[in-house]
């Protein structure tokens, strides 16, 4: 009887062996003795990492399987014994497969130069996780802006005021301009890399630069939507507002949108003379257009509908309710259900050729 149960187990052990080599993950299936083999669970970890959760604390403490699972699968390091958590070694190792893993290192090494460095060289946002020591360390902080431009949220308020570092992070991410110093907000020179690399950056800048002409252009051109974070003055200037509807600000999306959207933006109720190049949307032509005549699509309510706004479609009252004639029918009913109503897409589209067609009326 001993015999045939040891066979068994034999025969089991080999059919979960071939298993695992496909799929570690069919270690969770193993029972009790089979789980807790050295040689199945490493087979499993070295075919995919997070097998080594399925095995016993004894296994999750033996640094060979811990390693080989690391490599496999650095997010594996979670499942480790503390010790092996606090093994310099491993957690690099862990760390360069996947930065996050860092999140289960011990604290020790998570302020340590060399883990910290592994692992924002992979991704920025490990930033997040590193020590507060290391947020003041240049050489650490500068590997992760080059790597993601927002780390620099996560640095010192001394490293953002350093000029090189920032130029660096504008330069991976316009909008990381938002958490530099104000004094490098108002930079000129480093506000003109950002919004060549991200319109939008303009948003960041200081007041000041934001009503400065020039800088204004540059943005526009990069992107349309830029023109909303303008200063005022330059949303009614004639020169600004041609730059933004231009090339419709929208390269960036591979899409052509029409250029009346980003003319919304402009100051309101200011006629500009503007030219209208929209890619495979539109022609070209010279129009004379006022924001403020861009209104809703036919069959919507006009309250609390500005230019590119898309209410919903008119509704008859509920029977029974205050919109009922003396003879108890519905007031307007019939008038309502031969109003067109729009999906969301059908609005845009009605609502984009209606404002091409007022431009080209008030350009008559």
């Amino acid at each position: 009887m001993l015999a045939r149960l040891r066979e068994q187990r034999r025969l089991d052990k080999a059919r979960l062996l071939e298993a695992v080599r496909l799929d570690g993950m069919a270690l969770r299936h193993a029972k009790t003795p089979l789980y807790a083999d050295a040689e199945l669970v490493m087979a499993a970890v070295e075919e995919n990492g997070w097998a080594l959760r399925f095995t016993t604390a004894t296994l999750q403490a033996s640094r060979p399987i811990v390693l080989a699972a690391v490599r496999c699968s650095g997010g594996a390091l979670r499942y480790a014994a503390a010790a092996l958590q606090a093994d310099k070694e491993i957690v690099i190792e862990a760390v360069t497969n996947f930065v996050f893993a860092l999140e289960h290192a011990a604290r020790a090494l998570r302020d340590d130069a060399d883990v910290a460095a592994a692992a924002v060289s992979q991704d920025g946002r490990a930033l997040s996780l590193v020590g507060e020591p290391l947020r003041s360390e240049r050489g650490v902080v500068l590997q992760a802006v080059r790597q993601w431009g927002s780390a620099l949220r996560y640095a010192s308020d001394a490293l953002r005021s350093d000029r090189e570092l920032v130029a660096a992070a504008v330069a991976q991410d316009g909008r990381a301009l938002r958490y530099a110093s104000e004094t490098l907000q108002a930079d000129r020179e480093l506000v003109a890399a950002a919004v060549l690399q991200d319109g939008v950056a303009l948003m960041h800048a200081s007041s000041a630069l934001r009503a400065d002409k020039q800088l204004v252009l540059l943005a526009v051109r990069e992107t349309g939507r830029a023109l909303r974070h303008a200063d005022p003055s330059l949303r009614a200037d004639r020169d600004v507002v041609t730059a933004a509807v231009s090339f419709d600000g929208c390269t960036s999306h591979r899409t052509a949108r029409p250029a009346a959207v980003h003319l919304c933006l402009a100051h309101p109720g200011v006629p500009t003379l503007i030219r209208l190049s929209s890619g495979r949307a539109f022609s070209t032509w010279q129009v004379l257009a006022t924001p403020r005549r861009l209104g809703p699509p036919r069959g919507c309510r006009a309250r609390g509908a500005g230019p590119g706004h898309h209410a919903r479609p008119t509704r008859a009252p509920r029977a029974g309710g205050p919109g009922r004639d003396a003879d108890g029918g519905r007031r307007g009913a019939v008038e309502a259900e031969q109003r067109p109503r729009y999906s969301r897409s059908r609005q845009l589209a009605h609502s984009q050729r209606a404002a091409t067609e007022n431009l080209l009326a008030l350009g008559q």
